[in-house]
């Protein structure tokens, strides 16, 4: 039965892939009964190769990761994980039809980041890690393949480059530009968010981008006296 709460934030992404956009996103973010949040998305891409992902990634109240569902329908094939984390491992069960299950148990502490195509995992990062301008830190990173849903674990450095005014479809911003390296590979990301870490605009090494596109934050009742 799927998991509801209270709508806190909404938005949509286009992604990009080279000038070219590519395809788009759509996520909530809601407040759960006993503290914890959700994000649930949906993500359909044409580039580099047609695929549409959905994902249910909650959190603690606390912004630490603890469940992940994901799904991807790609390549003519349906794969479906359930991922959760432990205080000493990273645990994740891949299911395609027709094959065996595939299982990791990764080695992984309480203070993992999880990386994957959303950039909404970027925001609860971002809101963990509380960077100011010319801070860095690295994390202990488990890095999701988007097409084959396996985990790997990695690690990361996230540096905050420092502020820039942005303007994009869903408006003008004021906006921490960051960097994210990662160890196995080099490269370099880049990501610009405003002060409640939303990320507002994702520029990947790879060649993809996203831009937040509508963002709308539900005002409460007990807000607004």
């Amino acid at each position: 039965m799927p998991i509801k709460g209270t709508l806190l934030v909404e938005g949509t992404y286009t992604v990009q892939y080279g000038d070219a956009v590519s395809g788009y996103e759509m996520w909530k973010l809601s407040k759960l009964a006993h503290g914890g949040m959700l994000f649930t998305t949906q993500r359909e891409v044409t580039q580099p190769q047609p695929a549409i992902w959905s994902m249910t990634f909650e959190i603690t109240q606390h912004w630490a990761p603890t469940r992940l569902s994901l799904r991807v329908d790609v390549e003519g094939r349906t794969l479906i994980s359930e991922q959760s984390g432990t205080e000493t491992q990273w645990l994740a069960r891949v299911e395609t039809r027709g094959k065996p299950p595939r299982e990791y148990a990764l080695d992984s502490d309480s203070s993992r980041e999880i990386v994957c195509a959303s950039p909404v995992l970027g925001t609860v990062t971002l809101m963990r890690l509380g960077l100011q301008v010319g801070q860095s830190r690295e994390v202990n990173a488990i890095v999701i393949d988007p097409l084959t849903l396996e985990p790997r674990a990695l690690k990361q450095t996230w540096l905050c480059v420092g502020d820039e005014k942005i303007e994009i479809a869903a408006g003008k911003f004021s906006a921490w530009l960051y960097t994210i390296r990662t160890a196995d590979t080099a490269v370099e990301d880049r990501l610009w968010a405003d002060r409640q870490g939303v990320v507002l605009r994702y520029e990947a090494a790879q060649g993809e981008g996203t831009r937040l596109t509508r963002y709308r934050r539900i005002e409460r009742r007990s807000e607004r006296r």
